[in-house]
């Protein structure tokens, strides 16, 4: 794989979270949401699985891009093709339990803390609730 894969690098502090991106991450072509957690840039996508964010915005994997500068994303083998800012984008809602977990509510399944639980999972433990 060539070195030289950047075609542009965007002005980070100018992107917000939720935006829309197509890149190819390692040669593959990844269309997601991006994320951004302490100083680290996330691309949260279906396709690649990588560096994981705690809250990927409702996408099964993240792949870092650390701070997102040309070296960076060449060293991660990420080529930015285009991004999208979306006005109307709504994270999925998280919650905190106990010992500061957060409990975010994906498509097909919610996070808790760093544990994936499906959505059979979810139904199951429903079904055996005891109601008052």
């Amino acid at each position: 794989m060539k070195n030289n894969l950047i075609k542009c690098v965007p002005m980070w502090d100018k992107v917000k979270p939720g935006t829309k991106f197509v890149a190819y991450i390692e040669g593959i072509r990844c269309e997601g949401r991006i994320q951004k957690e302490d100083s680290s840039i996330y691309l949260c996508q279906d396709a690649k699985e990588g560096c994981g964010c705690l809250d990927r915005l409702g996408y099964r994997h993240s792949w870092t891009i650390n701070d997102g500068t040309e070296e960076n994303l060449s060293n991660n083998r990420v080529e930015i093709l285009s991004l999208e800012e979306d006005p109307e984008f709504v994270a999925p809602p998280t919650v905190e339990v106990g010992d500061g977990y957060k409990v975010t509510f994906e498509v097909g399944y919610i996070n808790v803390g760093c544990q994936q639980i499906t959505n059979e999972q979810v139904i199951q433990v429903v079904a055996n609730l005891k109601w008052k």
